[in-house]
């Protein structure tokens, strides 16, 4: 989204005019907070096993 959709949005829900500075600066935090989120190390991921509802799910298909 360039600089000038980032200032009539605003404008335009709200009728708030934005300084280009202060888009300016709220940009460079959002990429901020963005690079640092998707350059942080992943969690560990441990797979769960429901066997209870296939269990369930056989029983209930039996004649």
């Amino acid at each position: 989204m360039s600089a000038h959709g980032i200032r009539s949005h605003p404008a335009g829900m709200y009728g708030v005019e934005v300084s280009p500075d202060l888009t300016s600066r709220a940009a460079d935090a959002v990429t901020h907070e963005l690079d640092a989120s998707q350059n942080r190390p992943l969690d560990a991921v441990r797979p769960v096993i429901r066997k209870a509802t296939t269990w369930m799910t056989v029983l209930a298909r039996a004649p």
